[in-house]
């Protein structure tokens, strides 16, 4: 189909050009100017983007998304070898700035002893600066991402966690996959996927759901109000505002009808809008 002479795709084509579910071409149609979507056309009750354009989109986003993505941890070091947080961020296949992001939101579990999402640093010194310098042994950097963040299919181990149903495994493998890949998988996702009715598609995402946002250190916009000064209610409407405007993140998985984000992005969120 053409419009004004161009070549347009409609959703479903969208979706497989892009290697992704319908309900991820839905949310970025929906996040619109705020993640630089091109322009949509309705025309015959369906939604419509110039076929070129979309690819030039997809491919900045691919490449703007591409850091945030599992990469093996980097071999050649010594078990008890101290990295600084540049050289952890290198060891991951992280930017320095996603590490240090990680480090601020530890800081404070870490000062009232509670698990963080980073592990404590194997070596802390003040500097005469007054700046403190945190390094981690390369071996506690390792099990820690081999632990709390899997690649694509991966489980961590020494959870105690049963295995559970296969279906229920299934689901969990696909949350995990869509999380890595920035998707959102839907309940018409599940259920298409696994030949299930809606309603079991629902229970089995509601099951699986849990465990897999945990893994990922996933955060709601409930999660993030929660951060913000003043009573609950305003901070979600506050939250909900900013989420419209541009620069806003994206999120990386809906799940149950709840959206969730990467928690670097979420981070760099909160400081801008506090």
């Amino acid at each position: 189909m053409r419009i004004g002479g161009r070549a347009v795709i409609d959703r479903e084509e969208m979706a497989r050009v892009a290697g992704v579910s319908k309900a991820t071409v839905t949310a970025w149609m929906h996040r619109g100017d705020a993640i630089g979507f091109p322009p949509r056309h309705r025309v015959e009750r369906k939604d419509w983007v110039v076929a070129d354009e979309f690819r030039v989109w997809l491919k900045d986003w691919n490449e703007r998304h591409a850091i945030g993505k599992q990469k093996p941890i980097a071999a050649a070091r010594q078990p008890n070898e101290l990295l600084k947080p540049s050289e952890c961020a290198k060891a991951i296949g992280v930017t320095p700035e996603t590490f240090r992001s990680y480090i601020k939101m530890s800081r404070e579990d870490w000062e009232a002893g509670r698990p963080a999402l980073l592990p404590r640093p194997d070596d802390v010194e003040e500097l005469p600066s007054g700046r403190v310098r945190r390094r981690w042994k390369y071996r506690t950097i390792r099990d820690w991402h081999t632990r709390s963040r899997p690649g694509k299919g991966g489980r961590p181990t020494g959870t105690g966690r049963p295995v559970g149903s296969p279906k229920r495994e299934r689901v969990a493998g696909l949350l995990r996959q869509a999380i890595e890949n920035r998707q959102v998988l839907s309940v018409d996702d599940v259920a298409d996927e696994l030949g299930v009715t809606v309603a079991s598609a629902r229970r089995l995402l509601h099951d699986a759901a849990p465990e897999v946002v945990e893994q990922a250190r996933l955060v709601s916009r409930d999660d993030m109000a929660a951060r913000l000064p003043g009573d609950v209610d305003t901070a979600r409407e506050r939250v909900k505002w900013h989420m419209r405007q541009p620069g806003a993140p994206a999120p990386v998985a809906e799940i149950g009808n709840k959206l969730w984000y990467d928690p670097a992005d979420a981070e760099v969120f909160i400081g801008r809008i506090a």
